[in-house]
């Protein structure tokens, strides 16, 4: 990449961030009022002592959080004994980063966390959930965590897996950020809102020799990466 474009993706990300130009939240779920927003859905494979769902809770914020469940199970529950918290987006959607806070309480045997963009897992290692994994041993405190994505994206799911009747992981304070973005993949929007005057901004790969064209009022780039 040539040094005048790194500079200029430089000074669009200098002039977003000083001018506190940030995500739009396209989902927040705080759980207080007891129900899912509806572009939420609760799914499970195997039976459950204590059902999913939303719950009286206070150890994270608020009076109620969600609750991943408890099975009827305490050896070998893997993928026999599985709880999906869907959000669906309903079309693509640009997603900045997926955050939520979580904690794991009865004791700590199970329950593995793990979130899915469209399908694929995001991450190959435990996403959330107590470490280290199987002590025996409650959260005192949660845990905050945020996924970035920086991506189009339809479903997340938020998964618990390998649930039993000794732990059971709670989540609060789901938050979507980002917001949609027209046409191919792009620079984040955030940056050209913060350049006067208005740019429009068009990130092109090519086959051969990956292209990228910038436009704007009086400006146009052509660089090689």
């Amino acid at each position: 990449m040539l040094p005048c474009l790194r500079c200029c993706i430089a000074l669009f990300a200098s002039l977003a961030v000083s001018a506190g130009v940030s995500a739009a939240v396209v989902l927040q779920e705080d759980f207080e009022d007891g129900m899912l927003d509806p572009r939420i859905s609760v799914s499970t494979v195997g039976t459950f002592l204590d059902a999913p769902g939303i719950t009286s809770f206070s150890s994270i914020e608020g009076a109620n959080a969600f609750g991943f469940g408890r099975s009827v199970n305490r050896f070998n529950s893997f993928h026999r004994y599985v709880t999906n918290l869907i959000i669906d987006l309903g079309s693509p959607t640009f997603v900045e980063s997926l955050s939520f806070d979580e904690m794991e309480v009865f004791g700590n045997w199970g329950s593995r966390g793990e979130v899915y963009v469209d399908g694929v897992l995001l991450d190959p290692s435990p996403s959330f959930g107590r470490s280290p994994y199987n002590d025996f041993i409650s959260d005192t405190t949660f845990r905050s965590h945020t996924f970035a994505i920086n991506g189009l994206a339809s479903i997340l799911t938020i998964q618990v897996w390998d649930i039993t009747d000794l732990s059971e992981i709670y989540i609060d304070r789901i938050a979507v950020a980002g917001g949609s973005v027209p046409g191919e993949v792009s620079l984040p929007s955030s940056a050209l809102l913060a350049v006067p005057p208005l740019l429009f901004l068009v990130w092109q790969q090519r086959r051969k020799g990956r292209i990228v064209n910038v436009r704007g009022a009086g400006l146009l780039l052509l660089a090689d990466a």
